[in-house]
């Protein structure tokens, strides 16, 4: 099963890089947990482990309710702790960050809310990235379902530790979108 998703997301990806305008990354950094952090039991997360925050420099009108967001995807390198020949696939999930972009948001408690509206990438140990279907979650903010500053990476239950790789643009967000393109009843 997550072979076929992965398989369906790279294939969604591959769309994005070909129809997507790329969407700027302005920040990111590292939220480390306080100390004495411990697991949440019960959650998919391991929300007491690090976590990458980032924010986006979106086009002006992009979240306009006459904008058609077609399609985005998000693809991540990382670099995971520990690494070796058999670290295998995992889910990270994607959360937005409810909180002022210029703070990047301290490290905070996750909500079941949270993740209700989460989407769920998956890390490809072949190629050290991590991909992510948009297009639902970009929607959700245009409509105003979600509060939105920036986005916040959380490893999955029993996930490794991981970071964003040292590389010049470890995100990469791509959207095919249409500002004034998309009919809203009145």
């Amino acid at each position: 099963m997550k072979k076929i998703i992965m398989i369906l997301t790279v294939s969604l990806a591959i769309l994005a890089a070909i129809f997507g305008e790329e969407i700027e990354v302005v920040s990111h950094r590292t939220l480390e947990p306080p100390d004495g952090a411990v697991h949440s039991e019960g959650f998919p997360v391991a929300d007491h482990l690090p976590r990458e925050a980032v924010v986006f420099e979106f086009p002006e009108n992009f979240f306009d309710e006459t904008t058609a967001i077609l399609h985005s995807t998000m693809t991540v390198e990382i670099t995971v702790a520990g690494e070796s020949e058999e670290t295998e696939s995992f889910p990270i999930f994607c959360i937005p960050l409810a909180r002022a972009a210029t703070s990047l948001a301290p490290f905070s408690e996750i909500t079941e809310d949270d993740l209700a509206i989460a989407e769920v990438g998956f890390y490809d140990p072949e190629r050290g990235e991590a991909y992510f279907e948009m297009s639902g979650f970009l929607r959700q903010i245009r409509d105003n379902d979600i509060t939105f500053f920036g986005i916040c990476l959380v490893p999955g239950e029993n996930a490794p530790t991981f970071r964003l790789a040292s590389v010049s643009e470890p995100i990469e967000l791509k959207c095919d979108f249409g500002i004034g393109k998309r009919d809203v009843p009145r």
